[in-house]
């Protein structure tokens, strides 16, 4: 083997290796797929600077010194290929279902210097309209960042990556190699910019011309010594809005984020407290947020972007091409020796869809799933009558078990009888005999909520604040045990809906909140108290 181009004995030819690797990645699964070299020291030394600054919060992993050399990972490493995978369901950004739901994004109009300036943010309403305190029977609805929709991509891209990993092996069963899916000490969007996948956009989200910015990432380490890709040319030029658009002001200047004012930081990754003055701008978001996504051009439907893209004249596109190279000369640069340029014969970054439109998925994986309910008279999650008692609600039928559960009632992605390609999420609501239950369960018949204008299944998408209010301990943890959601855990999840439901102004949510300010937690408590006061104000 010399290089990247060796002899295949079954074929007896010379192969392009860099070429093969990103065809077979596709073949795999993956939208995504080019070579990086291991010249991303300056974008490295900008994530260790970050990071020393502060602006990673309590995310201490993120000082991980192996994050500063991926020799400290792999000795023998040579090359990094990173995989994108698209995730993104065909459904409606939060942005849009927030013109019907004014309370659904909490994003604000215009905040000066996209700052939170003191006790304004008390009163702030969003860019569709006020806090409401009467929504006319409808459910208040929350927001799950669409990446936690379906199942955990960690598998998902684990499975993949591993099954790219052996495709390497039989390739040239002398590399070495190490895959990492957002959990290793590796800054994987650095190496993934200088792959040519994408570049780093100002909102700090890795961006494809063709593909958009709803793709999970994923890189191989390898000791094989692989003809690079060019880096993507960054287009963002003098774009702005997602830094207007920002709620909580947390992308401090093009490309740089502070994220320990991120709503995504607050709701998940913040384990204790969160500070006060950035509750109301949280809005409806009870796990991650989208906005900054939402409202990027390039995530367009694809009338709006192309509208945005073709209709330049000459003049104006030339002036856009040198604001590009302007950015590209500020922005971090590969520190690499040889010939940077492919081959004329070499498969430069490749993506399975070429269309200038953001790329949506139909994967069973990535799309919304739903929480059943057992049809059980035991079953915990019920239903208010219009008479105002709680009465078991049947359901559709499911099972002699009444689930539609697999491997040991975790997660599922069958769909069921009333879908197309959108999984299902389903349940006992309830643990079976024997196991421990918790000592403090916001069930329906401690919490009393006197409405009910939602019916189960309930989708992830949009799903009525009320129905995930109804989760007991025992039903998180098994629900979500394959989704993103289990990260932030029941605490968090109560915390993440206190903050909704004072956010919601809707004052049918306080004989719950008041159940929650006598929860053993102080974290649940006191973000009970304050949507309590939150909501008496309205």
């Amino acid at each position: 083997m010399e290089g990247s181009r060796f002899s295949l004995l079954s074929y007896d030819v010379a192969v392009d290796l860099p070429a093969i690797i990103k065809q077979r990645a596709l073949e795999i699964g993956f939208d995504l797929a080019g070579i990086a070299p291991l010249g991303a020291w300056r974008d490295l030394e900008f994530s260790r600077r970050w990071v020393e600054q502060g602006r990673g919060g309590e995310m201490r992993y993120l000082a991980n010194p192996k994050r500063d050399d991926p020799h400290l990972i792999l000795p023998s490493v040579q090359s990094v290929i990173c995989v994108g995978l698209v995730y993104n369901a065909p459904l409606p950004y939060s942005t849009e279902v927030g013109k019907k739901s004014p309370v659904v994004s909490g994003q604000s109009s215009v905040a000066e210097n996209s700052k939170l300036k003191g006790t304004d943010i008390e009163r702030r309403t969003t860019d569709h309209g006020p806090l409401t305190t009467d929504n006319g029977g409808a459910p208040a609805c929350a927001w799950i960042s669409r990446y936690a929709w379906g199942q955990d991509y960690h598998e998902v891209m684990r499975a993949r990556l591993e099954a790219l990993r052996a495709v390497v092996a039989e390739l040239a069963p002398s590399a070495e190699t190490r895959v990492y899916v957002d959990t290793g000490p590796i800054v994987e969007r650095a190496f993934a910019r200088l792959s040519g996948i994408g570049w780093a956009a100002k909102n700090t989200c890795l961006i494809n011309e063709r593909q958009g910015s709803w793709f999970f990432l994923g890189v191989m380490l390898t000791s094989l010594a692989l003809e690079p890709d060019l880096p993507a040319p960054d287009r963002c030029g003098s774009c702005t809005v997602c830094l207007e658009a920002c709620p909580t002001g947390a992308l401090i200047e093009p490309y740089v984020m502070d994220a320990s004012r991120c709503i995504a930081y607050f709701n998940i990754e913040l384990k204790g407290s969160i500070p006060e003055e950035f509750r109301p701008a949280i809005g409806m978001n009870v796990f991650g947020c989208d906005i900054c996504q939402d409202v990027c051009p390039w995530n367009s439907k694809g009338s709006r972007q192309l509208s945005v893209l073709s209709s330049q004249s000459e003049t104006e596109t030339r002036s856009q091409e040198a604001e590009d190279r302007r950015q590209n000369e500020k922005r971090p640069l590969p520190v690499v020796s040889g010939q940077l340029q492919p081959a004329s014969d070499q498969l430069s970054a490749v993506s399975r869809k070429s269309r200038r439109k953001a790329a949506t998925t139909t994967q069973r994986e990535f799309q919304p799933l739903w929480i059943e309910k057992r049809k059980q008279p035991s079953a915990v999650l019920q239903r208010t009558e219009g008479n105002g008692q709680l009465t078991p609600n049947a359901g559709r039928p499911t099972s002699d078990s009444g689930l539609r559960t697999t491997n040991n009632e975790q997660l599922t992605m069958d769909p069921g009888p009333r879908t197309t390609d959108h999984g299902q999420l389903t349940t006992d609501n309830g643990p079976p005999a024997g196991e421990r239950v918790s000592s403090f369960e916001f069930r329906v018949s401690n919490s009393r909520f006197p409405f009910s204008s939602f019916q189960f299944p309930v989708s992830l998408f949009h799903p009525p604040l009320e129905a995930l209010a109804l989760l007991s301990e025992d039903d998180f943890r098994r629900l979500f045990a394959h989704s993103p959601l289990k990260r932030v855990k029941y605490r968090g999840w109560l915390r993440n809906l206190c903050v909704a439901m004072g956010n919601s102004g809707d004052r049918r949510f306080v004989r719950w909140l008041e159940r929650a300010v006598q929860h053993p937690d102080p974290i649940v408590r006191e973000h009970a108290t304050w949507a309590l006061q939150r909501l008496s104000r309205e």
